[in-house]
């Protein structure tokens, strides 16, 4: 119940932020920005819900890719690995979004080492070295490696 409280209490006060004159930006902007604040903030299911709503009113969105990211971030944190191992190959698959793939490959090999697979777990780590020598997830492929 106090959790629920916290969220109504989250969601209230990013409404009201948002929608004060000072705020600039988007609706599109705002949304995200919504989204990703309740997810900053632990609440995963709001977050989810929220991206998924991104999502569906913002489909040719140019954070199209880091919505579905933080989609498949919120499954994990919830721990629907299945959810999110989907989701995160469905990034990946889609072959759009570079800028994300190196973050993806990362969680995929968490969710493959959660699940033992480390075959996997090496496949995906040793992209991330390989391809994304720049990544800020570089020495968190390394340690998995």
């Amino acid at each position: 119940m106090q959790r629920i409280s916290r969220i109504l209490i989250l969601v209230l006060v990013l409404s009201v932020f948002s929608s004060s004159p000072g705020f600039s930006g988007s609706k599109e902007e705002e949304k995200f920005h919504i989204a990703a604040k309740a997810f900053s903030d632990d609440f995963y299911d709001a977050s989810l819900s929220l991206f998924k709503k991104f999502i569906g009113d913002f489909p040719k969105s140019p954070s199209l890719h880091e919505a579905k990211l933080y989609i498949a971030k919120c499954y994990y944190h919830r721990g629907d690995y299945k959810k999110a191992l989907e989701t995160f190959a469905e990034i990946e698959r889609s072959g759009e979004g570079k800028d994300i793939l190196s973050e993806t490959y990362y969680w995929l090999s968490i969710i493959n080492f959660r699940g033992k697979d480390f075959k996997e777990v090496l496949s995906y780590a040793q992209k991330v070295i390989d391809d994304y020598p720049d990544s800020k997830f570089i020495w968190e492929a390394y340690y998995l490696t």
